[in-house]
């Protein structure tokens, strides 16, 4: 009986023991994803997605619904990266109506991370004219703004992508949280997109001596380049989201 009641106790008391938990894998640094997921855009249902694009937008009039269509993509790709996917989204909206209030959510967050540029160039050209384009104090302010924007548009764009929200996406004081979260995630991961973009853009100018040369193809040829650089780094936005997505409170 004895030997029984010391069994019992050694039972309950590795019960109430806390059990530890096995730490789950880390998720894949945005570094490293930047190399492995550069074939991202055209991953899964990407190939059909860009060439669609890049045709559309040479065509009269329905051209321009390419540029909404392009960014309401972006938001689709921020919002299934911060989820983990590995593989472009075939889904962007069930209706009409879903497009035309995620382009008008993408609008007004643009317009309003905008602001600081708009305000300063508004407020130059109407106190003294175009002429102070031209004043080196100006560009410097000028450029200074835009940069907080380039800081602050990533960040209002997962927001909008994520949460599906445009009210949070405009208050500072919760974009700056979400940059704080994030941290060297977020650094590396504006810094790598834009470096992206900028190389898209590099590529399609050096290519453009060959590529003008062909009727259609060359324009559709520079899109989808550029394109592709766009989505590469939609992808590594929402990829850092999904490294802190428990901090973040958006699991």
């Amino acid at each position: 009986r004895s030997e029984l009641a010391g069994l019992l106790k050694i039972a309950r008391e590795a019960a109430a023991a806390p059990r530890a938990v096995a730490p789950s894998a880390p998720a894949e640094s945005v570094r490293s994803r930047a190399v492995s997921g550069w074939l991202y855009p055209i991953s899964d249902r990407g190939v059909p997605v860009l060439v669609a694009l890049s045709i559309v937008q040479v065509v009269p009039v329905v051209k321009y619904v390419v540029g909404p269509a392009t960014w309401i993509w972006i938001l689709a790709i921020i919002r299934e990266s911060a989820r983990g996917e590995r593989n472009m989204p075939s889904h962007v909206a069930s209706d009409l109506w879903e497009l035309f209030e995620t382009g008008f959510k993408m609008l007004l967050v643009s317009l309003v991370t905008l602001l600081p540029v708009i305000g300063l160039l508004a407020g130059g050209i109407w106190s003294r004219g175009l002429a102070i384009l031209t004043d080196t104090g100006f560009r410097l302010a000028l450029t200074g703004a835009a940069l907080i924007s380039l800081v602050y548009y990533p960040a209002s764009l997962a927001t909008v992508a994520v949460w599906e929200h445009a009210l949070p996406a405009l208050d500072p004081f919760h974009v700056v949280r979400v940059i704080r979260i994030m941290r060297a995630d977020y650094a590396i991961a504006v810094l790598l997109g834009a470096a992206g973009v900028c190389a898209g853009s590099l590529l399609t100018r050096l290519a453009s001596p060959i590529l003008d040369t062909l009727p259609f193809v060359g324009s559709a040829g520079a899109f989808f380049i550029t394109t592709w650089a766009a989505f590469w780094a939609a992808h590594l936005l929402g990829w850092a989201v999904h490294r802190h997505v428990a901090e973040l409170g958006w699991n």
